[in-house]
């Protein structure tokens, strides 16, 4: 069996990535593209705000990686935050 070399974490926050969006999305493993009126059924959906982190909350998760991945001791070598905003 090969040596397993890193996972790849990615989230997204509630309501930043819907289905419908334009960017793509993923439904039962397939891959679909945007869809404009799925995207806006899904947010008139949402029950609540859509969440964006602002930067003391993006420390907060990243200390809070830092930490659990220490505790079962695993390096992390990199994290990296991306936020694109289309409009």
């Amino acid at each position: 069996m090969p040596k397993l070399i890193g996972y790849m974490v990615t989230w997204t926050t509630y309501g930043t990535w819907l289905q419908g969006d334009e960017r793509g999305y993923v439904k039962d493993g397939e891959i679909l593209p945007g869809n404009d009126k799925l995207k806006s059924a899904n947010q008139n959906q949402q029950k609540f705000q859509t969440v964006k982190l602002n930067p003391k909350q993006k420390q907060i998760v990243q200390n809070a990686m830092l930490q659990e991945a220490q505790k079962i001791n695993q390096k992390i070598f990199a994290i990296a935050v991306c936020q694109i905003i289309f409009t």
